[in-house]
């Protein structure tokens, strides 16, 4: 009689449900990895647009959106505001708009207020004075690609921040 070596004809079925059960945790991992790579990139994304609007908020705070007066132009008109800087930080190549609801915030952190609107236009426009540290934020939802890493963690909001001291050299 001869004997027989390796795995006898049950073992392949075992073989099949080991990879069952191993392939939904590698999957997870994998999926969870590419998401965390997205989330990352993303992050990046709306911290550069809040770098560049505060950049242009150092020297124009409270134009902060194109609020248009009487004319249809006013003071704040593209490209003269803060949200248009955010939206085209990348320069003429960039998608010009912020990611689809996206939120830009402007607070002057030394007064607690929050700058919106076009100054220069509005009937009372904000107080800001130099030695003031204004923060900008640009927040924005994040779609998950896994569903089974969407549904354990939820919904997802990323956030860029920046923030600056106003100089003596301000125009309101």
């Amino acid at each position: 009689p001869t004997r027989r070596r390796g795995r006898t004809g049950g073992g392949q079925g075992a073989v099949l449900v080991e990879l069952a059960l191993a392939i939904v945790p590698i999957t997870m991992i994998a999926f969870g990895t590419v998401d965390l790579g997205r989330a990352y990139a993303f992050q990046v994304q709306l911290r550069n647009a809040a770098r560049a609007a505060a950049n242009y908020a150092r020297a124009f705070p409270t134009q902060v959106a194109a609020t248009p007066d009487y004319t249809g132009a006013g003071t704040c008109a593209d490209p003269n505001n803060v949200t248009y800087q955010a939206a085209n930080e990348n320069g003429p190549t960039g998608s010009s708009a912020l990611p689809a609801g996206a939120v830009l915030t402007v607070t002057d952190l030394t007064t607690g207020t929050t700058i919106s609107g076009c100054g220069p236009d509005a009937a009372t426009p904000p107080v800001v004075s130099a030695g003031d540290t204004i923060q900008v934020q640009v927040s924005a939802p994040f779609t998950l690609v896994s569903p089974l890493v969407a549904s354990a963690v939820g919904s997802v909001t990323v956030h860029g921040t920046s923030g600056l001291l106003l100089s003596s050299n301000v125009s309101v």
